[in-house]
């Protein structure tokens, strides 16, 4: 394993992904997926700590005798203070680009973006913009993520955006066989909302906070890139958030 892919494997928004798994396991009272998910968080956190111990033990000789060095006199010490703090600077910038939040986010074709300027809580009904919406003020609870086979509440569904969960609109006229593709889909997937929408405008709408993905069938492989770019995205306000104990029953 090489150091980029070490790195890259580290992401800080995994550990949302997995507590999200974590969550959906437990309303769905799946114990081998809550075990499942903490293995994961683990694994993450030792991998973590490897990085850090490894980078010390490498650094750690050199340091001492560049510090040594700069004792005698004030010149040695400032010339032995950049230098360090060089070097940090350094393994940052090296690092950085490997961490999610730097990242520049690879592309999706199609894939539309919106600025998405008001996010209040709100008691009555909101017209959205885009049809279906990708944020905007929403109701104070948000939708359990799932799959419905029934229309559910803007104002709802906008709340799950906020806290970073990627709604999957489809048309309540598109084949069974793709309904229940998008079923088995949303059981896989935390932080996945998925229900029948009728003023869809495509047959399978993928929504995110700010994002938007217009498809034909939900087999598309763009779904699941979308899903993995944008789910937990930064966009969303307030990343993280609960995706469970809100308003609704997902279907099994």
């Amino acid at each position: 394993m090489n150091t980029p892919h070490f790195c890259q494997s580290i992401r800080w928004d995994s550990s949302f992904i997995q507590l999200g798994k974590f969550s959906y396991a437990l309303s769905n009272g799946d114990f081998l997926g809550m075990v499942a998910s903490l293995m994961q968080m683990l694994i993450l956190a030792l991998m973590l700590l490897v990085s850090v111990y490894l980078l010390y033990s490498v650094s750690r000789t050199p340091l001492r005798t560049l510090w040594n060095w700069s004792k005698p006199t004030l010149l040695r010490r400032l010339v032995g203070t950049l230098v360090i703090a060089g070097a940090i600077v350094l393994v940052s910038l090296l690092w950085t680009p490997y961490l999610s939040f730097a990242r520049s986010p690879a592309s999706v074709a199609g894939v539309q973006h919106f600025e998405v300027t008001e996010r209040a809580h709100v008691q009555t009904p909101v017209i959205y913009p885009q049809t279906p919406p990708v944020g905007g003020n929403h109701a104070p609870i948000w939708q359990n993520c799932g799959f419905y086979d029934r229309p559910i509440a803007n104002e709802n569904a906008v709340h799950s955006l906020e806290h970073g969960a990627v709604w999957i609109a489809y048309r309540p006229d598109v084949p069974l066989e793709e309904v229940e593709f998008l079923h088995q889909f949303a059981r896989r997937q935390p932080y996945t909302l998925v229900s029948p929408f009728p003023d869809a405008s495509a047959p399978v709408v993928a929504s995110a906070w700010g994002h938007q993905l217009q498809l034909d069938s939900g087999k598309d492989p763009r779904l699941s890139q979308f899903v993995r770019l944008f789910r937990i995205d930064l966009q969303a306000p307030e990343r993280g958030g609960p995706c469970t104990g809100g308003i609704g029953t997902p279907k099994r």
